[in-house]
């Protein structure tokens, strides 16, 4: 059974998808999937997030600069009382992220 989803922005086909566990090195790491082009994509914490690595963020870059490519982001809180998201300095956390494309 195949599965074609429609690209309502650029009127084709989406015919591909790519999917993958990815460990953390830094607070922005660029992810190289199986696509060629990448259309949309999401992403989210392996684990429950904790002060030191809140949240996560995916964003798809020129995909004709960087084919394929995803950057995977991952933001803390400032501290305690301030929960204003700025880059995480933890790492090693897994982030389940998947991809639509081409």
């Amino acid at each position: 059974m195949s599965i074609v989803l429609k690209d309502g922005l650029n009127g084709g086909d989406l015919v591909g998808a790519d999917a993958g566990i990815h460990t953390t090195v830094a607070a922005s790491d660029t992810i190289q999937t199986n696509l060629r082009k990448v259309v949309y994509a999401y992403a989210t914490l392996s684990s429950d997030p904790i002060l030191a690595v809140s949240n996560v963020t995916i964003e798809v870059p020129d995909q004709i600069a960087n084919p394929g490519k995803l950057t995977i982001k991952t933001w803390k809180a400032t501290g305690a009382g301030d929960t204003t998201p700025i880059a995480a300095t933890t790492f090693s956390k897994s982030v389940h992220w998947i991809a639509f494309g081409r």
